[in-house]
């Protein structure tokens, strides 16, 4: 039998964000990144999320110059990507122009 958990969801604010639990609190270290909701500007940044606060980097997405905004859903396929020391999220551009929401168990 496959392995079940309950799988959260948490939005990350700033150029280099700390993801939090709904309620404001602490993420766990481990956890395992199930997916992610990216919206972002006209122009081109990347995502990277890192296992710790400048720790290195487990997955990276680019994205493209757009006339508009958009906004990218991925679901990682299997269990996921594990993060040993809380994930981080780290955009090439300002605040203003991305977000992200974290889906993880």
């Amino acid at each position: 039998m496959a392995m079940q958990f309950d799988v959260k969801a948490t939005a990350a604010i700033g150029t280099n964000a700390v993801f939090t639990t709904a309620n404001g609190g602490t993420m766990p270290l481990k956890i395992r990144v199930k997916g992610f909701l990216l919206t972002y500007g006209t122009s081109a940044i990347t995502l990277n999320i890192t296992d710790g606060s400048g720790g290195p980097v487990v997955l990276s997405l680019p994205t493209i110059t757009a006339a508009n905004n958009g906004s990218i859903s991925v679901l990682l396929p299997g269990e996921g990507i594990m993060v040993d020391n809380a994930p981080h999220a780290a955009f090439s551009a300002a605040p203003a122009s991305a977000s992200i929401v974290l889906f993880w168990g």
